[in-house]
């Protein structure tokens, strides 16, 4: 038997079910979730965006893998925080862009696992399209100068050659996802240098995701993913992380960043 008082201490959100958004908002109350199959979200995200947004501001939603991923892959969580989703479930046990893209967003405020929205998906006064049009608002530049004790993908890569080449790539809204990558250095994993820039065009920076993945051939040997406002201008070391977000010790790359207003 469940002791009332103490389920209420535990007990923030109740779950219903999901009759739809003008249902919702007529009869819905603020503690109540509703959970949503990827393929329903994802439509939502496209033709029903306006809805979800509003939806999202008042309540919460929980998004989770189709059952027919028998393999754990993922799909892409971008499109659900656009609208404003607040729980969009992963496999964590797969080694993957979607889950470095989570691990990523989710280092900030400390490593809690709670980050705030942006207030155009909080408040209603702030209406908001992730569909655009936008107009640019900052202009980011990385330069990628140089390369520090890069690992290799194998044991049998030590022993062929490689092309490593940096890869800068920005994820979020539909009309910033972008990537640009440098030319490539060849059989030198312990301190290759490039000493090219890469721009992004930024229309939503609130949402924008910033990738550093190194790359021999196809094969991702290494990556750090962070949210664009938690990029700090001037020289940087940026430590570098696997295909699983662990760190990778002594692995850096050397930078410089500069961001400018449109």
């Amino acid at each position: 038997k469940i002791a009332q008082e103490l389920s209420d201490l535990v007990s923030y959100c109740q779950a219903t079910t999901f009759v739809g958004f003008d249902h919702s908002r007529e009869n819905a109350k603020h503690y109540e979730m509703s959970s949503f199959a990827e393929k329903r979200a994802m439509k939502f995200c496209k033709e029903d965006h306006q809805k979800f947004i509003r939806y999202n501001k008042r309540q919460m939603s929980r998004i989770y893998p189709a059952g027919g991923r028998i393999d754990s892959s993922n799909y892409d969580p971008v499109p659900l925080w656009c609208v404003g989703s607040q729980l969009v479930a992963l496999n964590y046990q797969t080694p993957c862009r979607e889950m470095q893209l989570n691990q990523g967003l989710f280092q900030i405020n400390g490593g809690c696992g709670y980050v705030l929205k942006p207030e155009f998906l909080t408040r209603d006064d702030l209406p908001f399209n992730p569909l655009g049009p936008f107009e640019v608002k900052k202009e980011l530049k990385i330069k990628i100068i140089s390369g520090h004790q890069l690992p290799f993908s194998n044991e049998k890569a030590l022993k062929t050659e490689r092309s490593l080449y940096v890869q800068l790539r920005v994820s979020g809204v539909e009309d910033d996802n972008a990537r640009e990558k440098t030319k490539t250095v060849k059989n030198n994993g312990f301190n290759p240098v490039w000493n090219d820039e890469l721009t992004a065009k930024l229309r939503v920076p609130e949402l924008a995701l910033i990738s550093l993945n190194v790359f021999s051939g196809d094969s991702l040997l290494a990556q750090f993913t962070l949210p664009f406002y938690s990029v700090q201008q001037g020289y940087r070391s940026v430590h570098l992380q696997n295909k699983f977000s662990e760190p990778l010790p002594y692995s850096t790359l050397f930078v410089h960043v500069a961001i400018s207003n449109e």
